[in-house]
């Protein structure tokens, strides 16, 4: 991702925030795999703030 990638869509702000959260899911994803112990769903819950209330699942 570059700076025409970000500043070329509609919100920046939000296309950044979804990104990250996109990469920082697959982390915890990746994490939990390997680890049992690992907490996941409270990890997720620890990001949700990076998606808007009106696009969550």
């Amino acid at each position: 991702m570059n700076t025409d990638d970000v500043m070329g869509v509609s919100d920046p702000r939000a296309f950044l925030y979804t990104t990250i959260h996109a990469a920082l899911t697959e982390l915890i994803a990746r994490v939990s795999d390997r680890d049992n112990d690992f907490d996941a769903d409270g990890e997720r819950a620890k990001i949700e703030f990076l998606i808007p209330e009106d696009r969550r699942d």
